[in-house]
């Protein structure tokens, strides 16, 4: 079973800085692990990442230009890398989220059962 959950913000909160309108959103989402999808120093690769099997995650996209913010980054639980090969270094938001949603699917798939008490850290 795999749900996906999308939620916009309120209208009286869309005139909102970075760092507050992440902070609604990480309050929406019950303090959910927080992952920037984005290339930096310190991003794992996303093959390299474990999801808890049943654990619940909140993706943070970019657009193909500029990437993620670096506020967000910063923000963030941790920022996965999605890999790939040649010149290119961005993909399209939307081609993106398929990859990383269908992956984060395949990977949890394998794993076992969380611990009782909750989900782990990423």
């Amino acid at each position: 079973f795999f749900r996906i959950v999308l939620k916009e913000l309120p209208p009286s909160e869309k005139e909102m800085t970075l760092k507050e309108s992440i902070e609604v959103c990480r309050n929406l989402s019950n303090n959910e692990p927080f992952i920037s999808i984005e290339q930096t120093s310190e991003s794992v690769s996303l093959e390299a990442f474990k999801p808890v099997k049943g654990g619940k995650y909140a993706f943070v996209l970019g657009n193909e230009v500029d990437g993620v913010q670096q506020q967000a980054v910063d923000f963030s639980d941790c920022s996965l890398e999605v890999p790939q090969f040649g010149t290119k270094h961005s993909l399209n938001v939307s081609v993106c989220a398929g990859v990383v949603l269908w992956e984060f699917k395949r990977s949890a798939l394998s794993q076992p059962e969380p611990p009782q008490g909750g989900q782990q850290a990423p």
